[in-house]
């Protein structure tokens, strides 16, 4: 595949009330590049919990090829991390997933590609 997503929650289990980290790290292959801001960064749940502030690491600035001024760009990879929230009554020892989803456009020096959307699930446990 020519971008991935890999995620993990720094922090857990999660305690009813009690929060973590969501942390993503998104890798393009070859020159592919993706502008920033992403188009969208979403988070669900099967379990009551929730994920809320989603930041991605600072872009680059390059002038490409086809722009008349720099652009901000993500390269090679980039992370993006959230804050997660068991909310209360949550049920203590139940166990479930986040699903994280980017919508991005893929571009290389030429062209872009049409817009995409990649999706990763995470276990997140609540703590007994």
């Amino acid at each position: 595949a020519d971008v991935t997503v890999t995620a993990w929650i720094e922090g857990g289990p999660l305690r009813p009330g009690g929060g973590a980290t969501l942390r993503a790290r998104v890798t393009l292959a070859g020159s592919l590049y993706v502008s920033a801001p992403l188009a969208s960064v979403t988070a669900a749940s099967d379990l009551p919990v929730e994920a809320s502030g989603f930041v991605a690491s600072a872009p680059e600035s390059a002038l490409l090829p086809f722009e008349d001024a720099p652009k901000a760009i993500y390269r090679k990879s980039f992370e993006l991390t959230a804050e997660l929230r068991a909310l209360p009554g949550a049920a203590p020892g139940s166990r479930g997933r986040v699903r994280l989803s980017v919508r991005y456009q893929a571009c290389d020096e030429r062209s872009c590609r049409p817009f995409a959307d990649l999706s990763v699930d995470v276990p997140v446990e609540i703590a007994p």
